[in-house]
């Protein structure tokens, strides 16, 4: 997680802009070592980000899909040594398909038989919270992609 800019609803001294008073979005490194001031009953927008890690990757180059959940906190640090936490989570989820059918089975098939055997359907469903993005492709021999 990373705090990609603060603002205030009353203007606050910003030694990155010349030591000027702005009210305009702060990034975290013009505030570095200055307090900032909040006066009751005025409000501090606060923007983070979470950024996923690179993907971890096997010897065969396939990405491993580790599902998450990342817990961090906000923390505020009063002048008076108090200090405030305010919890920050992400769940970073990958979608998964599942298939109807553990196999298609076209069963026995004779070496004289016809090109085409029946077709058979699979359903394949996304019961993940996230939009799934695919391609699919067949392993073993004789595979096609569509």
């Amino acid at each position: 997680f990373s705090v990609v800019e603060i603002e205030s609803s009353v203007p606050q001294l910003t030694f990155g802009r010349g030591y000027s008073m702005t009210r305009a979005g702060i990034v975290p490194e013009d505030v570095e070592g200055i307090d900032l001031k909040l006066p009751p009953r005025e409000n501090v927008q606060v923007t983070m980000r979470f950024t996923p890690p690179d993907p971890d990757v096997d010897d065969a180059g396939h990405v491993y899909r580790d599902d998450y959940e990342k817990d961090a906190a906000l923390v505020v640090l009063y002048d008076n040594d108090d200090v405030q936490n305010f919890p920050v989570s992400a769940r970073y989820i990958h979608p998964e398909l599942v298939a109807n059918a553990d196999t298609l089975d076209f069963g026995l098939v004779h070496p004289n038989a016809a090109k085409e055997l029946k077709a058979l359907r699979v359903t394949l469903t996304n019961d993940t919270p996230t939009d799934a993005q695919w391609t699919a492709t067949f392993d073993g021999p004789g595979a096609h992609a569509f």
